[in-house]
């Protein structure tokens, strides 16, 4: 696990070429659904702030299957692979140090790998696989605010690009194009290059990568009474902090307002203070913030869970590791 860097992760359903039909079959699959899987992936790995660049309409459908992993959707209008990346890095390279960039199509890579290039220092990182990179780029903060500002000129000069293309280069080809030579990490997991682009696929590929997929996992949560303190409040809250507004936050976390409410009003009760205040006036009739508490609340939880998860690993390797089941 690494330190106190914030890591962040765009998943890009948008602009990624699958069509509605096939994306519904997705949705209606036993879990792990694919998108399941590359969140689990994510989590696994220490990575905290996720992002699903979704089409219109989607995020709904999605959030349902996910049963509040945590991660925040941003909807696009049209399904242009550029304005996927756009949407995801301007909203992740305010908060984030290092931000991965990864296609929904190609869910198979294993945690350990984020792991392995979160420890690397270079402005654009690729995993590579037998000499073939993989489709998973990892940026700096700097990095991916200038790949913004590149984007948003590239998008403004071309009608085509803003209404909706699917990208048709290669990964390198794509990323090279902003100037930045693109360092590699090479890794022994070709799931890094598995490619799906329909239902069935994904259902025959995960037959095959399923064992190598097993790891230890812990959902870390905070309870008195109840559990009331997890993944899916702390997305909530972070969200909050950004927008200023309960309703805003919720419709980015694929929630209902009423559902965001009732998990603020049950973690206020159970600690006995205040974690979220709201002010007259401003957006949407009112503005609200995270009290001091709140703020230590979560920069606590981030600690703790980074450990427990750490720790769960190290328990896991010593229990499991030893060859006789997988």
């Amino acid at each position: 696990m690494v330190g106190q860097m914030k890591i962040g992760a765009v998943i890009l359903v948008a602009g990624v070429g699958i069509p509605d039909e096939e994306m519904e079959k997705f949705l209606e699959m036993k879990r792990p659904t694919i998108f399941e899987q590359m969140i689990v992936s994510y989590q696994r790995a220490g990575v905290a702030d996720i992002a699903l660049v979704t089409r219109d309409g989607m995020a709904d459908k999605i959030e349902q299957t996910l049963h509040r992993r945590g991660v925040t959707f941003l909807d696009i209008e049209s399904d242009s692979f550029e304005l996927a990346v756009l949407k995801g890095l301007s909203y992740l390279s305010d908060t984030c140090e290092r931000i991965f960039v990864g296609d929904i199509r190609f869910p198979f890579f294993q945690p350990d790998i984020l792991v392995m290039m979160q420890k690397r220092q270079a402005e654009l990182l690729g995993a590579v696989y037998g000499g073939m990179f993989g489709d998973l780029i990892c940026t700096s903060q700097a990095c991916a605010r200038n790949i913004c500002k590149k984007l948003e000129q590239q998008i403004e000069e071309s009608a085509e690009m803003a209404e909706g293309t699917v990208r048709s280069t290669g990964v390198a080809a794509f990323w090279k194009q902003f100037g930045y030579r693109i360092a590699h990490i090479e890794v022994e997991n070709e799931g890094i290059l598995v490619k799906v682009t329909s239902a069935r696929e994904y259902e025959e590929r995960r037959q095959m990568f399923a064992e190598k997929q097993i790891r230890g996992y812990v959902k870390v949560s905070l309870a008195v009474n109840r559990s009331f303190f997890g993944p899916g409040v702390v997305t909530l809250l972070t969200q909050i902090d950004r927008l200023g507004s309960v309703r805003e936050a919720c419709t980015k976390t694929g929630m209902s307002y009423s559902k965001g409410w009732k998990l603020i009003h049950t973690a206020e009760e159970e600690t006995g203070w205040k974690i979220v205040e709201r002010m007259s006036g401003g957006k949407n009739g009112g503005e609200a913030y995270i009290t001091e508490r709140g703020h230590m609340l979560l920069e606590k939880y981030e600690l703790y869970r980074e450990r427990v998860e750490a720790a769960a690993q190290d328990i896991y390797k010593d229990v499991f590791q030893d060859g006789e089941l997988f």
